[in-house]
């Protein structure tokens, strides 16, 4: 898969501002120092999702109160608004339908959350894998609305859609570990090392984030 990862550009996006610090482990060794997390994440992305965004909030006394749908990293569109639909008075109930209706857009928000909250620089490799996962998401939709006029195609669009699945999940691992050992190593440093963020408003530059 490293192979696959490797054209794609791992540039942030435009507008994003340079951070002093660095992530205690790169994107590409999370899976290996925290094996466990990165299983929970691929098997159970949903449920990971959920238990990721309420920690990174809770390791800054952000939980309850602060949360808000995908933290403002999405919206506002139409009559989807993060922060105005009463998500801090139902925040249990809320997360819970994001971390299983918004799986990717969930866990990318504790990723960034969490990069902006102690000053981490963006990973190159998160970039990589974001835009590998979101391409792969794409071809398999063309794949299976081809193979609804081709039926000749049905196969090749459902190995597709696997494939599509499983760099996702992969990617859902990869990033609950890399958090979860960051926050874990915040919480043993008193969180005192990095420089602390007022971040609780949702103001977010435009960040690449991941489908579904």
């Amino acid at each position: 898969m490293a192979c696959c990862i490797l054209p794609f550009s791992g540039d942030p996006v435009e507008g994003e501002p340079l951070r002093p610090n660095q992530w205690r482990v790169p994107l590409k060794e999370a899976a290996c120092k925290d094996p466990i997390s990165c299983c929970f994440g691929f098997f159970c992305s949903e449920c990971a999702a959920c238990a990721l965004r309420k920690k990174v909030l809770s390791a800054r006394n952000e939980w309850p109160q602060g949360y808000k749908c995908c933290q403002g990293t999405v919206g506002p569109m139409c009559c989807f608004k993060p922060g105005e639909m009463g998500e801090a008075d139902n925040a249990m109930a809320c997360l819970c339908l994001e971390g299983f209706f918004c799986t990717g857009c969930s866990t990318s928000a504790s990723y960034i959350y969490t990069m902006q909250a102690y000053q981490l620089e963006n990973d190159p490799y998160y970039n990589k894998f974001v835009r590998f996962s979101n391409a792969m998401q794409m071809l398999a939709c063309l794949c299976s609305l081809a193979a609804m006029f081709i039926q000749d195609l049905r196969d090749a669009a459902q190995c597709i859609r696997l494939i599509a699945d499983f760099v996702f999940r992969t990617l859902m691992g990869c990033i609950n570990a890399q958090v979860n050992h960051e926050i874990d190593y915040q919480l043993s440093a008193g969180g005192g090392q990095y420089q602390q963020l007022d971040i609780g408003k949702g103001d977010y530059p435009p960040q690449a984030t991941m489908a579904p």
